[in-house]
């Protein structure tokens, strides 16, 4: 599924048979999101609403414009938010220069407590959700970030919202939302980690529920995959306990590549987007940061990650390592024809490495992962484990070519993650017996 944020159309060449989407909250004010048009996007006809409730402890002093727009959801508790009115504020500005502020002002960095209040919270955003058309119910729940105290709220806010989805009748799958943080599983045993066991025990033991809606927050990660293997492993632990465990369903969001993996593991959905916000979830994203701005990317499906344009993809094309790494699209298709003749990214426009020029490998990104999940949705079970394992073998094989080539890992081009990937990836296989 496509990592919808504020925008509902994909880049221009694009494939227009996505699965479907997954929308944030933080991508527009509630107003807004309820006058939106979903027939413009295919792919939105299939559509999950993230609630991001764990997101209620975001800094309004760094990231006014999300807090704006979160704020104006009521399960956020802040109080007198004025609901959107044409005709009273004459437009989507106006609402925004009146209300900001006092959202600003009332933001707590914290959940609404209390019975009432909970159960308010929660049928509001179970309200939204059915009123949105989504095919299933993301249940609202703060991160789970401690085990005493996260786990109690996890709970509470699980149970508040099975009670209104049962008020309102919902008759769609609904799911707990698991929002995990790389800073509470790092440096602990994924197997044994008290916070895990409780979230899946606590599913588990819900009939109701079809099972979870699974993110990370990657405090301590700056990258587009995850290079953790802590966070991996838990991941990992989730998806294995709840699919092969306890036979719900996992929408995994915010998973780049690694969404291929859960697929074999059984996750149901994964959700990515070609931007490094859509491809992984960090709350530092939301903060505005002057001048930052995206350079196009090279996305390798051989090598399950990003080729950097700025002088890599052409180290890799003298070293005659870029063919079995060339991943086709229409997209991508005059940056190969330039780099079969000798010439790099700088003379392919739509492909040169400059600020904001990234619509092409927005594209192409997209276009890969269609094309990857069509792959692995077509074959049974034990075979695409074996995909996978022969995917990430090559991957890791890639990599570690390129790197001999003297290419280094860095922020444009992924060689870190890929054989760890593989060697937890036979771990869970060895442990599961598949």
């Amino acid at each position: 599924y496509f990592n919808t944020k504020l925008s509902f159309k994909l880049a221009e060449g694009s494939p227009d048979d996505i699965a479907g989407g997954i929308i944030a909250a933080s991508a527009m004010f509630a107003g807004r999101l309820l006058r939106r048009e979903f027939g413009g996007a295919a792919f939105l006809q299939h559509r999950y609403f993230d609630p991001q409730l764990y997101l209620a402890g975001l800094d309004p002093n760094r990231g006014g414009d999300a807090v704006f727009k979160l704020g104006t959801y009521p399960w956020f508790g802040v109080p007198g938010v004025p609901a959107y009115d044409t005709l009273r504020h004459k437009g989507q500005a106006n609402y925004k220069e009146a209300v900001a502020p006092k959202v600003i002002a009332g933001w707590t960095r914290g959940v609404p407590s209390g019975a009432r209040a909970v159960s308010d919270a929660a049928r509001a955003a179970v309200k939204l959700q059915v009123e949105l058309g989504c095919e299933g119910i993301i249940l609202p729940a703060p991160a789970l970030d401690a085990l005493n105290r996260g786990v109690q709220d996890f709970i509470t806010w699980t149970d508040a919202g099975i009670k209104a989805c049962r008020e309102l009748n919902v008759a769609s799958e609904v799911y707990a939302t698991v929002a995990l943080c790389d800073t509470t599983l790092s440096n602990r045993p994924a197997l044994d980690h008290p916070v895990l066991k409780a979230a899946t025990d606590q599913i588990a033991a819900r009939p109701e529920l079809a099972g979870a809606y699974l993110v990370v927050e990657t405090r301590d990660e700056d990258t587009y995959s995850f290079e953790s293997q802590d966070t991996v492993r838990a991941l990992m632990v989730v998806i294995d306990d709840l699919t092969r465990g306890a036979g719900r369903r996992v929408i995994l969001n915010y998973a780049g590549t690694f969404g291929a993996i859960a697929s074999a593991m059984g996750a149901s959905v994964w959700g990515t987007g070609p931007y490094k916000s859509q491809r992984r979830l960090k709350a530092s994203d939301l903060y505005r940061k002057n001048g930052a701005a995206s350079f196009p990317r090279y996305f390798s499906l051989a090598l399950a990650g990003d080729l950097g344009l700025g002088g890599d993809i052409e180290t890799a094309v003298s070293a005659k390592l870029f063919r079995p790494l060339l991943t086709a699209s229409a997209a991508a298709e005059p940056l190969h024809r330039a780099l079969a003749r000798g010439l790099g990214p700088a003379s392919v426009p739509t492909w040169e490495y400059r600020k904001g020029n990234v619509v092409k490998s927005l594209a192409h990104y997209n276009t890969v992962m269609q094309r990857l999940s069509t792959t692995l949705d077509a074959l049974p079970a034990a075979r695409r484990i074996a995909w996978v394992d022969q995917w990430l073998e090559d991957a890791a094989r890639h990599a570690q070519r390129l790197r001999r080539a003297g290419i280094e890992h860095s922020n444009a081009t992924e060689l870190a993650h890929q054989e760890m990937w593989l060697k937890l990836f036979r771990e869970w296989r060895a442990r599961a017996r598949v």
